[in-house]
Parts: structure tokens; C-alpha cells; sequence
């Protein structure tokens, strides 16, 4: 199922580097050419060639988007589900889903006179105020209620 994607992440992988090569098409094309071209150092120049060639465009067909998403993409999603199921298995709770509420945490039971024990707090704690809440505000600061213009016109 294709999907849109956003353009904030999109904008440079898809900038052209070359006459038919993306940035993403050419990152896809080093990493599958140079360790081939690495390896082959000791080949003949016909079969070397022709490795190449097809790592080249195997590199490159790994980036083509198809139907939205590029081959490698859906790989690593076919893997990430795959390890999904063999983690948490095939049954979906709700507290998987995004947005669900959570369910409340289950109280224990503990014995009554066991390893556990009630704390109570002995101490009142001191309530802080604020220093400027406690004086008095300056008259000068205080709020004045002043009249709009339209009344002070209305009565003159």
C-alpha cells in the first residue's frame, strides 16, 4: 500500500547526483559496488566486469522506490517484523496499540505481618509562601480603574 511521504524528510535523498541517479540511488550503488570491487581485485577483467555490473545494478535497484517504498526499506521492515513475532508472539494486548489507555496496575495482597511495613509520616511539613505574597502591595502598583474615553465624553 503506497503512502505519502512528508517533504521534511524527503527533500535531499531524492536530489539528482548524476544524469538517472538520486543521492539514495548512489549511496545504494557504492555499498553494494565497492566491497565487489574489493573482492574481485584478483579476477580477470571479463567476469570482474561483469560482477560489477551486477552489483551495480542490484546496489541501484535496492533504492528504486516501488510503490512508495524502496526495496531495502521493505526488507528491513519484513526483518523487523519477523523479529516482532518471535519476541512478542502473534497476539496483539491493548496496551500495544498507540493511544490505548492503560490499564490500572493490580493491587497485591501483602500478609500482615510480613517483611512489608507502613510508613506514616510523623512531621507536618512547613507550607512556604513567597516573600512578595505576604507584604503588602505599594499603592502605586496597585490596579486603578480608569474610564474610556467614550465615558468620560458622554458625561461632559
Amino acid at each position: 500500500m503506497p503512502y505519502t511521504q512528508l517533504p521534511q524528510i524527503d527533500d535531499r535523498k531524492s536530489e539528482k547526483m548524476a544524469v538517472l541517479l538520486t543521492a539514495e540511488n548512489m549511496a545504494g550503488l557504492l555499498a553494494l559496488a565497492v566491497p565487489v570491487y574489493l573482492a574481485t581485485t584478483s579476477w580477470a577483467m571479463l567476469p570482474r566486469l561483469v560482477v560489477l555490473l551486477l552489483a551495480a545494478t542490484g546496489g541501484v535497484a535496492l533504492t528504486v522506490p516501488v510503490g512508495g517504498l524502496a526495496l531495502y526499506r521493505r526488507l528491513l521492515w519484513r526483518l523487523r517484523g519477523a523479529l516482532w513475532l518471535l519476541l512478542r508472539g502473534e497476539d496483539i494486548r491493548p496496551e500495544q496499540l498507540p493511544g490505548a489507555a492503560r490499564r490500572p496496575q493490580r493491587s497485591v495482597v501483602l500478609p500482615a505481618h510480613g517483611v512489608a511495613r507502613i510508613v506514616r509520616r510523623t512531621t507536618a511539613t512547613a507550607v512556604v509562601t513567597p516573600a512578595c505574597a505576604s507584604r503588602p502591595q505599594h499603592p502605586s502598583r496597585a490596579a486603578r480603574h480608569v474610564e474610556s474615553t467614550n465615558h468620560a465624553d458622554r458625561r461632559a
